[in-house]
């Protein structure tokens, strides 16, 4: 396990912050989009600057997402007590809970938001998978929804 905890560390550590880049980039666009009305030359070229900035800050935090999501899906929680998986599905919803509101923000931005586009869509599936695997890694940790979940199976085999 120890093995495996140490990338998925680093890597929940690289998205945090790399959320926290994309937001500061986007309120920096949101700012020289408005500055524009009062300055349109100099405020277009910081906006335009800006706004290609964080299409490549959009496009480093969905691959690492990528990454995360990916050691997430072959790790092995076997090891793991249930207080372990927990805390691992409470950091992947703060992840969503973090990404949620930059996602939010960009997509009622205004004409520059083509230039980010595909990312935003693999950002927004992205954070649902974590919710999906958060959710999953809490019913994992609960000993009754295991075994329920595990008797639905059997049944659904014998049908």
């Amino acid at each position: 396990m120890a093995t495996i905890a140490l990338p998925i560390r680093q890597l929940e550590h690289s998205v945090r912050v790399e959320t926290n880049k994309a937001r500061a980039e986007m309120e920096w666009a949101v700012f020289y989009s408005r500055e524009r009305e009062v300055r349109p030359v100099r405020m277009t070229f910081k906006l335009t600057l800006r706004a290609l900035v964080l299409k490549f800050a959009l496009a480093s935090l969905a691959r690492n997402q990528q990454l995360l999501i990916r050691a997430y899906q072959v790790a092995d929680f076997t090891r793991c007590s249930s207080e372990e998986i927990l805390k691992k599905a409470e950091s992947l919803q703060k992840i969503s809970q973090r990404g949620r509101p930059v996602v939010e923000m960009l997509r009622s931005f205004g004409l520059t938001k083509k230039i980010w586009e595909s990312s935003l869509s693999q950002l927004e599936q992205q954070l649902d998978h974590f919710d999906s695997i958060a959710t999953s890694l809490r019913m994992s940790a609960d000993s009754e929804t295991s075994l329920l979940m595990g008797l639905a199976v059997e049944q659904m085999a014998a049908d």
